[in-house]
């Protein structure tokens, strides 16, 4: 018995095909500044909850492989105001394929933030 197959529904898959495949990743739950990924990859969402009152905090999201900013890009900034509402959430999806971190994924709060981030991630 002989079976055919159709050699152009046959392929290996690319990287790139590949990488849009893999499911995001959750970081948990953080509430300081944290490295979340030390080599490139895809930021694909962010989610900031207010856990207490405080003024405007903010949270940078930077393509940097470590805690140090310098010459590094800003990928993603979200800021919330003084008085925002307790649980109060902000959140970012990004489109298809995500945002491109060239050298890795590194998220800075501001001082004295009050609140917690989960990220997405490939």
């Amino acid at each position: 018995m002989t079976t055919r197959t159709n050699v152009n529904s046959i392929r290996p898959k690319s990287s790139g095909e590949e990488r849009l495949v893999v499911p995001w990743e959750a970081s948990g739950i953080f509430a300081d500044s944290a490295v979340i990924k030390n080599k490139p990859g895809l930021l694909g969402g962010i989610i900031v909850t207010v856990t207490g009152e405080g003024t405007a905090d903010s949270v940078k999201v930077w393509d940097s492989p470590d805690a140090t900013t310098t010459g590094d890009v800003e990928l993603a900034r979200i800021t919330l105001a003084a008085g925002t509402n307790l649980g109060q959430q902000a959140v970012v999806m990004f489109p298809s394929p995500g945002v491109y971190a060239h050298l890795g994924i590194y998220v800075e709060m501001s001082a004295g933030a009050v609140l917690e981030y989960e990220l997405y991630y490939r």
